[in-house]
Protein backbone atom coordinates (compact mmCIF):
# COMPACT_ATOMS: atom_id res chain seq x y z
CA UNK A 1 0.00 0.00 0.00
CA UNK A 2 1.19 3.51 -0.80
CA UNK A 3 1.64 5.89 2.16
CA UNK A 4 -1.55 7.79 2.93
CA UNK A 5 -1.53 11.48 3.94
CA UNK A 6 -4.76 12.40 5.71
CA UNK A 7 -5.30 16.15 5.29
CA UNK A 8 -7.98 17.92 7.27
CA UNK A 9 -9.07 21.47 7.96
CA UNK A 10 -8.56 23.33 11.25
CA UNK A 11 -11.08 22.59 14.01
CA UNK A 12 -12.77 19.63 12.33
CA UNK A 13 -16.08 18.32 13.71
CA UNK A 14 -16.15 15.43 16.16
CA UNK A 15 -17.02 12.83 13.52
CA UNK A 16 -13.97 13.83 11.45
CA UNK A 17 -11.67 13.78 14.49
CA UNK A 18 -12.98 10.33 15.39
CA UNK A 19 -12.39 9.01 11.86
CA UNK A 20 -8.84 10.38 11.73
CA UNK A 21 -8.02 8.83 15.08
CA UNK A 22 -9.36 5.42 14.04
CA UNK A 23 -7.60 5.38 10.66
CA UNK A 24 -4.23 6.53 11.99
CA UNK A 25 -4.39 4.06 14.91
CA UNK A 26 -5.42 1.02 12.87
CA UNK A 27 -3.74 1.55 9.48
CA UNK A 28 0.02 2.09 9.91
CA UNK A 29 0.42 3.69 6.48
CA UNK A 30 -1.85 6.61 7.44
CA UNK A 31 -0.34 9.86 8.73
CA UNK A 32 -2.35 12.95 9.69
CA UNK A 33 -1.58 16.58 8.81
CA UNK A 34 -3.58 19.50 10.21
CA UNK A 35 -3.97 22.38 7.76
CA UNK A 36 -3.81 25.53 9.86
CA UNK A 37 -4.70 28.73 7.95
CA UNK A 38 -1.03 29.77 7.80
CA UNK A 39 -0.03 26.40 6.31
CA UNK A 40 -2.47 26.19 3.40
CA UNK A 41 -0.19 27.75 0.78
CA UNK A 42 3.11 26.21 2.02
CA UNK A 43 1.56 22.72 2.13
CA UNK A 44 0.15 23.14 -1.37
CA UNK A 45 3.52 24.33 -2.66
CA UNK A 46 5.30 21.37 -1.07
CA UNK A 47 2.88 18.89 -2.62
CA UNK A 48 3.26 20.55 -6.03
CA UNK A 49 7.01 19.94 -6.18
CA UNK A 50 8.19 17.50 -8.80
CA UNK A 51 9.99 14.44 -7.53
CA UNK A 52 7.74 13.94 -4.53
CA UNK A 53 7.33 10.24 -3.67
CA UNK A 54 4.03 8.80 -4.86
CA UNK A 55 1.36 8.76 -2.18
CA UNK A 56 -2.37 8.81 -1.55
CA UNK A 57 -3.87 12.03 -0.21
CA UNK A 58 -7.15 11.66 1.67
CA UNK A 59 -8.54 15.19 1.89
CA UNK A 60 -11.32 15.77 4.42
CA UNK A 61 -13.18 19.03 3.77
CA UNK A 62 -13.14 21.49 0.87
CA UNK A 63 -10.09 23.47 1.95
CA UNK A 64 -8.14 20.25 2.36
CA UNK A 65 -9.21 19.24 -1.16
CA UNK A 66 -8.06 22.60 -2.53
CA UNK A 67 -4.57 21.92 -1.15
CA UNK A 68 -4.53 18.27 -2.25
CA UNK A 69 -5.28 19.24 -5.85
CA UNK A 70 -1.81 20.83 -6.07
CA UNK A 71 -0.16 17.43 -5.54
CA UNK A 72 1.92 16.45 -8.55
CA UNK A 73 2.35 12.77 -7.76
CA UNK A 74 -0.61 11.56 -5.73
CA UNK A 75 -3.96 9.84 -5.94
CA UNK A 76 -6.52 12.13 -4.32
CA UNK A 77 -9.49 10.93 -2.25
CA UNK A 78 -12.06 13.46 -1.05
CA UNK A 79 -14.46 13.20 1.87
CA UNK A 80 -16.91 15.94 2.83
CA UNK A 81 -17.44 17.01 6.43
CA UNK A 82 -21.16 17.64 5.84
CA UNK A 83 -24.01 16.52 3.62
CA UNK A 84 -23.12 17.90 0.16
CA UNK A 85 -24.67 21.20 -0.82
CA UNK A 86 -24.92 22.76 -4.26
CA UNK A 87 -21.64 24.64 -3.86
CA UNK A 88 -19.81 21.50 -2.73
CA UNK A 89 -21.03 19.56 -5.77
CA UNK A 90 -20.05 22.37 -8.16
CA UNK A 91 -16.56 22.53 -6.61
CA UNK A 92 -15.99 18.80 -6.97
CA UNK A 93 -17.29 18.79 -10.55
CA UNK A 94 -14.84 21.57 -11.41
CA UNK A 95 -11.98 19.59 -9.86
CA UNK A 96 -12.96 16.49 -11.81
CA UNK A 97 -12.57 18.41 -15.09
CA UNK A 98 -8.79 18.34 -14.82
CA UNK A 99 -7.91 15.45 -12.52
CA UNK A 100 -9.36 12.24 -11.17
CA UNK A 101 -10.82 12.03 -7.68
CA UNK A 102 -12.35 9.33 -5.59
CA UNK A 103 -15.13 10.50 -3.29
CA UNK A 104 -15.99 8.70 -0.05
CA UNK A 105 -19.71 8.67 0.82
CA UNK A 106 -21.01 7.51 4.21
CA UNK A 107 -24.56 6.84 2.99
CA UNK A 108 -26.51 6.15 -0.18
CA UNK A 109 -28.30 9.47 0.31
CA UNK A 110 -24.96 11.28 0.21
CA UNK A 111 -23.90 9.35 -2.88
CA UNK A 112 -27.19 10.23 -4.60
CA UNK A 113 -26.63 13.89 -3.79
CA UNK A 114 -23.25 13.82 -5.57
CA UNK A 115 -24.51 11.81 -8.54
CA UNK A 116 -27.68 13.82 -9.13
CA UNK A 117 -25.49 16.93 -9.09
CA UNK A 118 -23.44 15.58 -12.00
CA UNK A 119 -20.58 13.72 -10.32
CA UNK A 120 -19.92 10.34 -12.06
CA UNK A 121 -21.20 7.46 -9.97
CA UNK A 122 -18.01 5.46 -10.53
CA UNK A 123 -16.09 8.24 -8.74
CA UNK A 124 -18.13 7.66 -5.57
CA UNK A 125 -17.29 4.94 -3.06
CA UNK A 126 -19.72 4.00 -0.30
CA UNK A 127 -18.00 3.32 3.03
CA UNK A 128 -20.43 3.11 5.91
CA UNK A 129 -19.28 4.36 9.32
CA UNK A 130 -18.03 1.86 11.84
CA UNK A 131 -18.90 1.80 15.54
CA UNK A 132 -17.97 -0.24 18.57
CA UNK A 133 -20.69 -2.53 19.90
CA UNK A 134 -18.97 -3.17 23.23
CA UNK A 135 -21.00 -1.82 26.19
CA UNK A 136 -19.44 -2.21 29.66
CA UNK A 137 -21.96 -3.56 32.21
CA UNK A 138 -21.72 -0.44 34.38
CA UNK A 139 -21.64 2.10 31.52
CA UNK A 140 -25.09 3.55 32.28
CA UNK A 141 -24.47 3.97 36.02
CA UNK A 142 -21.01 5.45 35.48
CA UNK A 143 -22.30 7.99 32.96
CA UNK A 144 -25.26 8.98 35.14
CA UNK A 145 -23.09 9.37 38.23
CA UNK A 146 -20.75 11.60 36.24
CA UNK A 147 -23.66 13.79 35.13
CA UNK A 148 -25.44 13.84 38.50
CA UNK A 149 -28.63 12.09 37.40
CA UNK A 150 -30.89 10.18 39.78
CA UNK A 151 -32.21 6.68 39.11
CA UNK A 152 -35.70 8.13 38.72
CA UNK A 153 -34.65 10.64 36.05
CA UNK A 154 -35.61 9.84 32.48
CA UNK A 155 -32.84 11.13 30.25
CA UNK A 156 -33.37 12.12 26.60
CA UNK A 157 -30.09 12.49 24.75
CA UNK A 158 -29.91 14.60 21.59
CA UNK A 159 -26.67 15.17 19.64
CA UNK A 160 -28.07 18.53 18.67
CA UNK A 161 -26.63 20.96 16.11
CA UNK A 162 -27.65 24.64 16.34
CA UNK A 163 -31.17 25.23 15.07
CA UNK A 164 -30.63 28.95 14.55
CA UNK A 165 -30.70 31.87 16.95
CA UNK A 166 -30.59 31.62 20.74
CA UNK A 167 -34.31 32.41 20.78
CA UNK A 168 -35.27 29.60 18.38
CA UNK A 169 -33.11 27.12 20.32
CA UNK A 170 -34.74 28.22 23.57
CA UNK A 171 -38.26 27.88 22.16
CA UNK A 172 -37.49 24.40 20.80
CA UNK A 173 -36.03 22.95 24.00
CA UNK A 174 -38.36 24.89 26.31
CA UNK A 175 -41.51 23.66 24.58
CA UNK A 176 -40.20 20.11 24.50
CA UNK A 177 -39.46 20.08 28.22
CA UNK A 178 -42.80 21.72 29.11
CA UNK A 179 -44.63 18.88 27.38
CA UNK A 180 -42.58 16.16 29.06
CA UNK A 181 -42.97 15.39 32.77
CA UNK A 182 -40.93 16.77 35.66
CA UNK A 183 -38.64 13.73 35.89
CA UNK A 184 -37.41 14.10 32.32
CA UNK A 185 -33.97 15.56 31.69
CA UNK A 186 -32.71 16.73 28.32
CA UNK A 187 -29.05 15.93 27.66
CA UNK A 188 -27.67 17.78 24.67
CA UNK A 189 -24.34 17.36 22.93
CA UNK A 190 -22.76 20.29 21.16
CA UNK A 191 -19.57 20.83 19.23
CA UNK A 192 -17.27 23.50 20.65
CA UNK A 193 -18.42 27.01 19.79
CA UNK A 194 -22.19 26.47 19.94
CA UNK A 195 -22.73 29.28 22.41
CA UNK A 196 -26.48 29.40 21.84
CA UNK A 197 -26.99 26.08 23.61
CA UNK A 198 -24.84 27.20 26.53
CA UNK A 199 -26.89 30.38 26.80
CA UNK A 200 -30.07 28.30 26.71
CA UNK A 201 -28.83 26.18 29.59
CA UNK A 202 -27.75 29.04 31.82
CA UNK A 203 -30.55 31.53 31.21
CA UNK A 204 -33.71 29.48 30.94
CA UNK A 205 -33.60 25.93 32.21
CA UNK A 206 -30.72 25.41 34.58
CA UNK A 207 -28.31 22.51 35.00
CA UNK A 208 -30.90 20.36 36.78
CA UNK A 209 -33.03 20.17 33.62
CA UNK A 210 -30.68 20.63 30.68
CA UNK A 211 -27.07 19.49 30.55
CA UNK A 212 -24.75 20.14 27.61
CA UNK A 213 -21.97 17.73 26.72
CA UNK A 214 -19.16 19.22 24.69
CA UNK A 215 -16.52 18.11 22.25
CA UNK A 216 -15.51 14.45 22.57
CA UNK A 217 -18.22 13.29 24.97
CA UNK A 218 -21.17 11.94 22.93
CA UNK A 219 -20.36 8.42 24.17
CA UNK A 220 -21.30 9.57 27.66
CA UNK A 221 -24.66 10.77 26.38
CA UNK A 222 -25.47 7.52 24.62
CA UNK A 223 -24.57 5.57 27.78
CA UNK A 224 -26.63 7.75 30.15
CA UNK A 225 -29.75 8.01 27.98
CA UNK A 226 -33.10 6.27 28.28
CA UNK A 227 -33.98 7.37 24.75
CA UNK A 228 -32.24 9.19 21.91
CA UNK A 229 -33.75 12.09 19.95
CA UNK A 230 -32.02 12.62 16.63
CA UNK A 231 -31.66 16.24 15.50
CA UNK A 232 -33.66 17.47 12.50
CA UNK A 233 -32.51 17.80 8.93
CA UNK A 234 -29.83 16.23 6.76
CA UNK A 235 -27.16 17.55 9.12
CA UNK A 236 -27.35 14.38 11.21
CA UNK A 237 -24.16 12.44 10.57
CA UNK A 238 -24.55 8.76 9.63
CA UNK A 239 -21.84 8.10 12.22
CA UNK A 240 -23.98 9.54 15.01
CA UNK A 241 -27.00 7.55 13.81
CA UNK A 242 -24.89 4.38 13.79
CA UNK A 243 -23.64 5.17 17.31
CA UNK A 244 -27.24 5.63 18.45
CA UNK A 245 -28.20 2.26 16.93
CA UNK A 246 -25.28 0.53 18.64
CA UNK A 247 -26.11 2.05 22.03
CA UNK A 248 -29.05 -0.26 22.65
CA UNK A 249 -31.39 2.68 23.40
CA UNK A 250 -34.68 3.45 21.60
CA UNK A 251 -34.42 6.17 18.94
CA UNK A 252 -36.85 8.92 17.97
CA UNK A 253 -36.18 10.64 14.66
CA UNK A 254 -37.70 12.67 11.85
CA UNK A 255 -38.41 11.43 8.36
CA UNK A 256 -35.47 12.62 6.23
CA UNK A 257 -33.82 10.75 3.32
CA UNK A 258 -30.50 10.07 5.05
CA UNK A 259 -32.14 9.14 8.35
CA UNK A 260 -34.70 6.82 6.76
CA UNK A 261 -31.92 5.04 4.90
CA UNK A 262 -30.49 3.85 8.20
CA UNK A 263 -33.48 3.48 10.53
CA UNK A 264 -37.10 2.44 9.93
CA UNK A 265 -40.27 3.52 11.72
CA UNK A 266 -41.52 1.00 14.33
CA UNK A 267 -38.71 -1.37 13.41
CA UNK A 268 -35.49 0.30 14.57
CA UNK A 269 -36.90 3.69 15.66
CA UNK A 270 -40.05 5.74 16.12
CA UNK A 271 -40.25 8.29 13.30
CA UNK A 272 -42.32 11.40 12.75
CA UNK A 273 -42.97 13.51 9.68
CA UNK A 274 -43.67 16.62 11.74
CA UNK A 275 -41.03 19.03 13.00
CA UNK A 276 -42.80 20.81 15.83
CA UNK A 277 -41.73 20.33 19.45
CA UNK A 278 -45.17 18.95 20.33
CA UNK A 279 -45.00 16.13 17.77
CA UNK A 280 -41.43 15.24 18.71
CA UNK A 281 -42.32 15.20 22.40
CA UNK A 282 -45.31 12.95 21.77
CA UNK A 283 -43.07 10.43 20.02
CA UNK A 284 -40.62 10.53 22.92
CA UNK A 285 -43.52 9.95 25.35
CA UNK A 286 -44.68 7.00 23.21
CA UNK A 287 -41.28 5.33 23.32
CA UNK A 288 -40.90 5.84 27.09
CA UNK A 289 -44.45 4.72 27.89
CA UNK A 290 -44.14 1.29 26.29
CA UNK A 291 -41.08 -0.46 27.73
CA UNK A 292 -41.57 -3.60 25.66
CA UNK A 293 -41.80 -1.69 22.38
CA UNK A 294 -38.76 0.39 23.35
CA UNK A 295 -36.75 -2.75 24.10
CA UNK A 296 -37.69 -4.39 20.79
CA UNK A 297 -36.84 -1.25 18.81
CA UNK A 298 -33.51 -0.86 20.58
CA UNK A 299 -32.60 -4.54 20.13
CA UNK A 300 -33.42 -4.48 16.41
CA UNK A 301 -31.43 -1.28 15.92
CA UNK A 302 -28.43 -2.82 17.66
CA UNK A 303 -28.72 -5.95 15.49
CA UNK A 304 -28.78 -3.75 12.37
CA UNK A 305 -25.70 -1.93 13.64
CA UNK A 306 -23.92 -5.26 14.01
CA UNK A 307 -24.86 -6.19 10.45
CA UNK A 308 -23.98 -2.92 8.72
CA UNK A 309 -21.73 -0.74 10.92
CA UNK A 310 -18.98 -2.92 12.35
CA UNK A 311 -15.81 -0.97 13.05
CA UNK A 312 -13.63 -3.75 11.63
CA UNK A 313 -15.58 -3.64 8.36
CA UNK A 314 -15.11 0.11 8.02
CA UNK A 315 -11.36 -0.21 8.54
CA UNK A 316 -11.24 -3.03 5.97
CA UNK A 317 -13.15 -0.87 3.48
CA UNK A 318 -10.67 1.99 3.89
CA UNK A 319 -7.77 -0.43 3.46
CA UNK A 320 -9.36 -1.61 0.23
CA UNK A 321 -9.88 1.98 -0.92
CA UNK A 322 -6.28 2.91 -0.22
CA UNK A 323 -5.05 -0.23 -1.96
CA UNK A 324 -6.98 0.44 -5.15
CA UNK A 325 -5.01 2.21 -7.89
CA UNK A 326 -6.66 5.09 -9.69
CA UNK A 327 -7.90 4.50 -13.21
CA UNK A 328 -4.91 6.39 -14.61
CA UNK A 329 -2.43 4.35 -12.60
CA UNK A 330 -4.13 1.07 -13.49
CA UNK A 331 -3.81 1.85 -17.22
CA UNK A 332 -0.11 2.76 -16.92
CA UNK A 333 2.57 0.01 -17.03
CA UNK A 334 4.42 -0.43 -13.76
CA UNK A 335 7.69 1.48 -13.44
CA UNK A 336 10.50 1.41 -10.85
CA UNK A 337 9.09 4.65 -9.41
CA UNK A 338 6.04 2.84 -8.08
CA UNK A 339 7.61 -0.53 -7.47
CA UNK A 340 7.69 0.12 -3.71
CA UNK A 341 3.89 0.43 -3.47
Amino acid sequence: MLPVLLLHEPNPPYVTRRLMRLLSDRIPEVSVTVLSPSRLVPTGAQLARRGQPRQIIHAVGRRALAVALFAANADVIFQATRFPRRGDVAYVRAALMYRQLRIVCESDAERRAWVTGGVPIDACTLIRPGVSLAIPPDARKTARDRLGYRDTDRVIFSPLPPLGSERSDAVWAGCLLNILDSNTRLLGWAEAGLESLHALRSRLLGDNVLTILEDDAPDVGFAAADAILLPPGESTSPTLIAMAMASGKPIVGQVMPQTCELIEDRHTALMTGGRTPKILAERVIDVLADAEQARKIADRARAEAYEHFLLSRMIADYRTLYGQPSAAEASTPATPAVAHA
